[in-house]
């Protein structure tokens, strides 16, 4: 027995002796975050932060260590092929460093906290997040785990280096949807095809009162890694300027767009919403709203949208290869 007991306490005691040796204290973790403690390592880091700043529901506040890697972005595989309106061609070689990307898209709940902890007063908070709030209490719904929509690309971008991150650029947010850039249609594979069961699309016209649903309710629009709602629920910036796709030899490493030009930005816009079609999505496209559509009227009048939130990444901590 007693022998026993001393071979269990060795094996347990070398697994956290190779759990200590394989996440160097060294590698500092980003301000503010922590590791969750079940979610083993990546390349010598945890596979799971966890931000620990606000009040939002734990799961919304997690970030997942997603393995850099060397893939061709854009439409190279999908038999359907793509029209010069997708824009998603020509495919080009693309190799990003590992980072950690929201598993969720940012909620009301950290938006609030945000705005709490800047003393933003309630009347000058944006007025497309305050109507969809103050629709979702007035439907008797709690609004804290709803995706936060209304915001503009400057404060998406002044949240994420708030909690200590970044939009993601569009490579990355491609890269996740495409479960570390597989040949993958849709961000669950090539098959069945995006339905209003599958994803928080296809809606249309039909919506009710409150088109959106709590940030992961639909649990089959998730990629291997965990990573939820890319296909539907709402569209998501991403941190690039628009720009068409050129042919590449060599990879683009860590691509970030081109240099922002003066006046209002086409920034890239990755992802369907509830107002969306089922033939609308691919995990290469749609790039930014189709012209004529109600995102791209609400864009043109004050750079916000009923059905556009976004979600934060977090570049690095470095591999530790």
């Amino acid at each position: 027995m007693i022998l026993a007991l001393m071979l269990v306490f060795a094996v347990l005691g070398g697994a956290a002796v190779f759990f200590a040796s394989a996440w160097r204290p060294s590698l500092r973790l980003p301000e503010g975050y922590h590791a969750e403690n079940s979610g083993g390592l990546v390349n010598g880091w945890p596979c799971v932060l966890v931000r620990n700043r606000d009040d939002a529901h734990p799961e919304d506040t997690r970030f997942v260590r997603i393995e850099g890697g060397t893939f061709k972005m854009g439409n190279g595989f999908d038999p359907a092929g793509s029209s010069d309106a997708d824009n998603d061609v020509p495919a080009h070689p693309v190799t990003l460093s590992d980072y950690y990307m929201q598993v969720t898209e940012v909620t009301n709940a950290e938006m609030l906290a945000y705005f709490k902890a800047l003393q933003v007063a309630p009347e000058a908070r944006p007025k497309r997040w305050r109507k969809a709030y103050d629709a979702l209490e007035k439907a008797a719904r709690d609004p804290s785990r709803y995706p936060a929509v209304g915001i503009s690309h400057e404060l998406a971008e002044q949240y994420a280096r708030w909690v200590g991150g970044r939009l993601a650029s569009e490579a990355q947010w491609e890269f996740a949807a495409r479960s570390r850039g597989k040949d993958n249609i849709y961000v669950w594979g090539n098959n069945p095809r995006p339905s209003a069961v599958m994803a928080n699309i296809n809606f249309g016209g039909l919506v009710g009162e409150i088109p959106t649903v709590p940030v992961g309710e639909r649990v089959k629009d998730k990629t291997e890694q965990g990573i939820v709602d890319l296909t539907g629920n709402v569209r998501e910036w991403c941190r690039d300027v628009w720009d068409e796709y050129h042919e590449s030899n060599e990879p683009l490493i860590d691509p970030q767009g081109p240099s922002p030009p003066a006046g209002r930005v086409p920034y890239v816009i990755r992802g369907c919403s509830y107002l969306s079609w089922n033939d609308q999505f691919r995990t290469t496209r749609p790039r930014r709203p189709e012209k004529g559509d109600p995102t791209e009227r609400q864009l043109a009048e004050d750079g916000t949208a009923d059905d556009l939130g976004f979600r934060v990444v977090i570049d690095g901590p470095p591999s530790s290869r």
